[in-house]
């Protein structure tokens, strides 16, 4: 056992993170001898000394680290820069990296979505609404942002375009795509919707960020209307399948796995 590399997710609290299953799965099915295991604590200082003297190869970070844990790091990707979120540590012989592959699962999990000059309503403006507001910038999509707090939407538009709006004053017919960044009908909260179910029609396509419940009463109430439907299940397992490219400097072919992936993670939920 002493050959088998131990990698980690580091956050407070991990009680429900999937990630362990996801990329014990993956290693697995690629042949890696390695193991993730959850890290709780919410000092970051004592993480990082974890990560570089235990060492952990590879670290999925997950709240509340994600923006913290930069200054402790030897070197990020720009784009994690431009983001100000890393949720991957990969160990070089001591030195730490930083990357954000939730860029990524966004992107996998829209891949069959048109994005350029669409209107797209980007909910929250929290840690996750960064590289989706990204996203949709670097595909030439037109965020409109609403949140509880008009100044963290604005902060927003001010790094990416975009404008704040108030969704009692916003017609559905002008938005062509909702996207759900925050933690509204995350478990337990099953019978919250952060959009009002006759906002809905059956031109929208709705992605939620959450996976737990793998249907929220969002894409519940989406799905009534017609609406495309995308769960954040699809953005979680490319995310972390990136997270064991970058680690690995391999390319997975993430088609093969999905469906087994899938099945697997919705059966743990």
């Amino acid at each position: 056992m002493n050959s088998v590399i131990k990698n980690s997710v580091i956050g407070y609290p991990l009680e429900h993170s999937l990630s362990p299953i996801l990329h014990n799965e993956l290693y697995c099915l690629l042949g890696i001898e390695a193991e993730l295991i959850k890290d709780e604590d919410d000092d970051i200082k004592n993480l990082v000394s974890r990560i570089r003297n235990k060492p952990y190869g590879l670290t999925a970070v997950t709240m509340p680290h994600k923006q913290s844990i930069i200054e402790y790091l030897d070197e990020v990707e720009d784009n994690a820069l431009e983001i100000n979120s890393v949720n991957t540590i990969v160990n070089k012989k001591g030195k730490l990296f930083g990357y954000n592959t939730d860029v990524y699962g966004i992107e996998y999990a829209l891949r069959d979505v048109e994005i350029k000059n669409k209107s797209v309503l980007i909910i929250g403006a929290g840690g996750v609404a960064r590289p989706v507001t990204y996203f949709i910038s670097q595909a030439g999509g037109k965020p409109l942002f609403s949140n509880r707090t008009r100044e963290k939407a604005e902060a927003l538009v001010k790094d990416f375009g975009g404008r704040v709006v108030e969704m009692e004053e916003l017609k559905s017919e002008n938005v062509d795509i909702i996207i759900n960044t925050t933690p509204i009908g995350m478990s337990p909260d099953f019978d919250s919707s952060p959009v009002p179910r006759d906002f809905l029609l059956d031109r929208h396509i709705v992605f939620d960020i959450i996976y737990n419940p793998l249907e929220t009463k969002l894409l519940q109430d989406a799905k009534f209307a017609g609406a495309k439907v995308i769960s954040g299940l699809d953005m979680f397992i490319a995310q972390g399948t990136r997270q064991i490219e970058l680690w690995r400097d391999i390319k997975i072919d993430i088609g093969k796995h999905f469906d087994k992936l899938k099945e697997l993670l919705i059966n743990k939920i």
